[in-house]
């Protein structure tokens, strides 16, 4: 999934089963983390809030668009 920063709404943001949030606004950077030449944004969310564990084999981040229109992204995970 590909979000440009303009277009979502960071409050919104929420990941894993107790849908922590962002840590905060600001708690977001950039960085080519998947080498595609493009730059994704990378945000700080505290694990402990998120409620994963080592059971768990995935994940997801939701949130909304500055629109209003919502998006989730699954992938696995591996918590160590």
């Amino acid at each position: 999934m590909t979000l440009r920063d303009t277009y979502e709404n960071v409050a919104s943001v929420h990941f894993g089963p107790m849908q922590a949030g962002v840590d905060h606004p600001d708690a977001r950077h950039y960085d080519d983390i998947d080498n595609d030449g493009y730059l994704d944004q990378v945000f700080h969310i505290r694990v402990q809030e998120s409620a994963l564990n080592e059971q768990q084999a995935f994940a997801c981040l939701s949130g909304s668009l500055n629109n209003g229109q919502s998006f989730t992204g699954c992938d696995a995970i591996q918590v160590k």
